[in-house]
């Protein structure tokens, strides 16, 4: 009985397919399933129920999980203390959205590769829901989403918040550009419903009584920027990634505009993966996480 087997039968354990196990692995399916056929054969005994398209844990399978993970985190504590960055010899899938895309996860990167230099990073920019799903199914290790996850196989904490501002296109020479009057006769430029900044624009407008209000859907940050800058409409865009386009005069901050409420972001995974890669990963994270900073500074 090897490592590389039991790692198998835990990848196999909390992912939802074997191909997503053994993605995360870095093996090929048929190689999971020689490892823990191998261990299954070491055990005698069988460790899945192989019927139709999943295969799901024994009763022996279950009552091994949890003493896997007792030893893998023993052997991650005993790697821990190497100076060599062994623990790291791995690839980590993460996911983030596009605002920590274009903001801190450069630095991010950086700074986890030259503490552990043999790590191999692999970051997904997706929507949260998309972020959300895919740390469920394994294909993510871990992701840092917006708003407060709600599925219970998902453990998260909060480690930053964004601040939001209302800008206008700098070219806007409307002799009243007070907030009052553009938030009534200028469109609303918006992420779409499954974008976390969403849920900051519903709830202002609920509680302002604009239930009604004309709102042009757009999927990417950027754009939304450009289409703001060409004054086909007025958006929120978060005060830190949005700053260098005030400082070039293409947009303009609205004045005395009625502020909006901070999103919180959350570093979550599945709450049944124990392992040390993970914690070590969301300290490295919180050490770097910054939605002040903007690439278009760049």
């Amino acid at each position: 009985m090897t490592l590389k087997e039991l790692h198998a039968f835990y990848a196999a354990a909390t992912c939802n397919s074997f191909s997503t196990a053994a993605a995360r692995l870095h093996i090929s399916q048929s190689t999971l399933s020689k490892r823990i056929a191998t261990l299954e054969d070491y055990l005698q005994c069988s460790l899945f129920n192989r019927v139709g398209y999943k295969a799901t844990l024994t009763t022996l399978g279950h009552e091994l999980l949890p003493k896997v993970e007792k030893l893998f985190e023993l052997n991650d504590q005993i790697l821990s203390i190497s100076e060599s960055g062994r623990l790291f010899d791995i690839k980590c899938r993460f996911g983030v959205g596009e605002i920590a895309a274009s903001s801190w996860l450069a630095e991010f990167i950086t700074c986890a590769t030259s503490k552990y230099p043999k790590l191999i990073l692999e970051p997904e920019v997706r929507m949260g829901h998309e972020l959300r799903k895919r740390v469920l199914d394994g294909h993510l290790d871990f992701a840092v989403v917006a708003n407060e996850p709600h599925d219970m196989s998902l453990a998260a904490e909060r480690i930053a918040e964004v601040e939001f501002q209302w800008v206008m296109s700098a070219q806007l020479n409307e002799a009243d550009n007070s907030f009052s009057h553009i938030i009534k006769t200028k469109s609303i430029i918006t992420m779409d419903s499954h974008a976390g900044a969403s849920n900051v624009l519903t709830s202002w407008l609920k509680g302002n009584g604009y239930s009604n209000k004309n709102l042009i859907i757009c999927n990417n940050m950027s754009a939304i920027a450009g289409l703001v800058g060409a004054d086909i409409g007025i958006s929120y865009l978060p005060t830190g990634w949005v700053a260098p386009l005030i400082e070039k005069r293409i947009l303009n901050v609205i004045p005395n505009a009625e502020k909006l409420d901070n999103l919180g972001y959350y570093f979550c995974h599945r709450s049944d993966d124990k392992r040390y890669m993970i914690s070590m990963m969301k300290q490295l994270i919180k050490s770097s996480v910054d939605y002040k900073k903007s690439m278009l500074a760049m």
